[in-house]
């Protein structure tokens, strides 16, 4: 009902939740600490618990599915995991390599690119690309060397990487070569969202909000009022915006 009201699930563990990613209004995977992963069938009434490991010290934080059977999950120490089967195995792998800068950085986001190519952000600059569905990964020139938060994909062959502090970078060429742009902010940018129109959306400390109509290229400071720490945001029907955040879920104006 466009988050007018709202209902506990019924989850079988006590960790913080980091993301989640649905395939269809039913199969969804959620996860969190502890190396945490939770699958649903149900549109996210009851959930079932398909990894945990908490003597790994280390949080998963972000998960993506490409359908019922293939997803991914990334998160602290360089950990990235894969299930070909909708997560009743989920095997993990070492995407650092030794002679890399900071072997065990955390990996914060994973994204698709609408061509099918897979990439992840991570600290100390780093992006990464495969061109194999997971099976191998790049690392690709970086436009900053800061932690990055997260990638969109405003056009079928643009990526944009938000980061710490308000930096941004686009690729014209999926990640080949990289620029730097002007996000107007100098705020962490953690979060992001394209709306059908191509309007991109990203939001993070403080309440910063910045909007770009020309595909990522410039933007404009829209950030809210309410100095909250925006992880997550959607637009709902009635022209207001949906924000996640540490005060919770709040509806506002963008």
């Amino acid at each position: 009902d466009q988050a007018q009201t709202w209902q506990q699930s019924e989850v079988p563990i006590a960790v913080t939740i980091t993301a989640i990613s649905f395939v269809d209004t039913n199969n969804g995977w959620a996860v969190g600490h502890d190396m945490t992963i939770l699958k649903t069938t149900d549109a996210g009434e009851t959930w079932q618990l398909q990894n945990f490991a908490p003597e790994m010290d280390t949080p998963l934080l972000d998960v993506w599915f490409k359908d019922v059977n293939t997803g991914y999950a990334v998160g602290g120490r360089g950990n990235f995991m894969w299930t070909t089967d909708g997560g009743t195995v989920w095997n993990l792998k070492e995407v650092w390599t030794e002679d890399e800068l900071v072997p065990d950085a955390h990996i914060f986001a994973i994204k698709a690119a609408p061509n099918g190519y897979l990439y992840m952000v991570a600290e100390v600059g780093t992006l990464f690309r495969s061109k194999d569905k997971g099976e191998t990964w790049e690392i690709l020139d970086s436009p900053y060397r800061g932690s990055f938060f997260g990638m969109t994909f405003p056009t079928a062959d643009r990526a944009l990487a938000f980061a710490m502090l308000g930096n941004a970078g686009v690729s014209d060429d999926l990640g080949d070569t990289w620029n730097s742009i002007d996000s107007t902010v100098n705020k962490s940018l953690l979060t992001s969202y394209v709306t059908d129109d191509g309007t991109v959306v990203l939001a993070g400390m403080s309440g910063t909000v910045v909007v770009s109509v020309d595909g990522g290229m410039t933007f404009e400071d829209k950030s809210l009022e309410q100095r909250v720490d925006i992880v997550g945001l959607l637009p709902l029907k009635n022209g207001k915006w949906l924000i996640t955040s540490e005060r919770g879920v709040l509806e506002v104006d963008i």
